[in-house]
């Protein structure tokens, strides 16, 4: 009988120590890679946005050693104040990954035998909010705006907007939009929350919405809906959407 016990016990302590490994293992992932590759004294990419957490892999296809150099002390380089610096080595036909951790604009330079090249690397905060849908509808003269959110860290408020294309602005990068509404966010949460705004009293026209993100501190992120929304035809129809979304900016 003692040996059984003791064989369970056994057994149980196992299972105890499979599960911290689990934990550990999975606690300590390295987020997204995000792959450039050195070769024919070039960069693929030469500039990228990451999220704070990702990791880069620097793929060496030449024939010849390379150095990654980046911070204080290295020559026409640039990392966010108060970082130490970087220096890798990726051997001819090998990769070598580095983790970032802190957000900011990364300007490194990678030497070869014969030169040097160049590279940005931008890291961005990861979204304080997770817009799981975003969907609008349309009634007559109305836009019936519909978006979820699945985790919402310090969110201030939603800021809706809208801009209406006409022949004039139609395919311009410089689209003005403006503010038709606000609601408020729920400030810190894990659960699943639902949005609704109606703008009415459309003119005939093609629009275009977004939604404004704050956070508290005054930062904010766009989330677009990508659909052109019709005003004008008779009917009710459902635009869905593909979430385009912008890196957080500081407002002014």
């Amino acid at each position: 009988m003692t040996g059984i016990i003791r064989a369970k016990q056994f057994g149980q302590l196992l299972s105890l120590i499979s599960a911290a490994f689990v934990f550990l293992f999975c606690g300590n992932a390295i987020g997204s890679v995000h792959t450039v590759t050195i070769g024919n004294h070039e960069l693929t990419p030469s500039s990228f946005t990451m999220t704070v957490g990702d990791s880069v892999k620097w793929m060496n296809n030449s024939s010849t050693n390379v150095q990654v150099q980046c911070g204080p002390g290295f020559a026409g380089t640039y990392m966010p104040e108060g970082l130490s610096p970087f220096s890798i080595g990726v051997a001819a036909n090998s990769t070598a990954f580095h983790k970032i951790s802190t957000a900011g604009s990364y300007y490194y330079k990678v030497i070869e035998t014969d030169g040097q090249l160049y590279g940005e690397i931008i890291v961005v905060a990861p979204l304080p909010v997770e817009l799981t849908d975003f969907v609008a509808t349309t009634i007559k003269n109305e836009v019936i705006l519909d978006w979820a959110t699945g985790g919402e860290i310090n969110n201030e408020r939603f800021e809706i907007q809208r801009v209406q294309i006409d022949n004039k602005t139609e395919g311009s990068s410089n689209l003005l939009f403006e503010t038709v509404g606000i609601l408020q966010g729920l400030g810190n949460s894990s659960n699943i929350h639902n949005y609704t705004y109606v703008d009415r009293n459309l003119e005939t026209g093609i629009y275009l919405y977004r939604l404004k993100q704050y956070d508290y501190n005054g930062n904010f992120v766009y989330h677009s809906l990508s659909t052109e929304i019709e005003i004008g035809i008779p009917g009710s129809f459902v635009f869905h959407k593909i979430i385009q979304t912008h890196s957080i900016q500081k407002h002014p």
